[in-house]
């Protein structure tokens, strides 16, 4: 634990690198900013950067809503993206749906999201099969597409 304190000014560093922005002044408007950037922590920076992102929505439910489905829509495999990353990305997003009690996007919505020209069709069919588990609230991180 002692090493990752020694670093902390350069992850902080880093983090205010690497956010949009619109999160970086909007960050330095919240109370209590300059003890935070002061401090440099980067727990304390990211919960602070949660709290901005989301708290801020909670008694606007509908912002939070169509944030979501602005994410979701413009969502897209990169092009020198690995299928692994994008997949992850993609979870990501649609775990979101639940954690603001929004229901789940539907798999046609979703299944046309990766550039299947540079996929194989096994790669398709093994992603296809994760997100319609996933979408169907049946997903078992255990479980392997490629067996069935």
């Amino acid at each position: 634990m002692q090493a990752i304190r020694t670093i902390e000014p350069q992850v902080f560093a880093f983090i205010m690198l690497i956010i949009s922005e619109e999160s970086f002044f909007a960050l330095g408007n919240q109370k209590g900013w300059d003890k935070l950037e002061a401090a440099m922590d980067p727990f304390k920076l990211l919960k602070a950067i949660a709290r901005l992102h989301f708290i801020s929505h909670i008694d606007n439910h509908d912002a939070m809503e169509e944030d979501v489905y602005d994410k979701l829509d413009d969502i897209r495999q990169g092009t020198h993206e690995a299928l692994g990353a994008y997949t992850s990305r993609f979870k990501y997003c649609v775990t979101t749906f639940s954690a603001i009690e929004l229901e789940s996007p539907a798999e046609s919505e979703c299944t046309d999201r990766v550039s299947i020209s540079r996929n194989t069709p096994s790669c398709w069919k093994n992603l296809s099969c994760m997100l319609s588990l996933k979408l169907s609230n049946r997903w078992d991180p255990n479980f392997s597409c490629t067996s069935t």
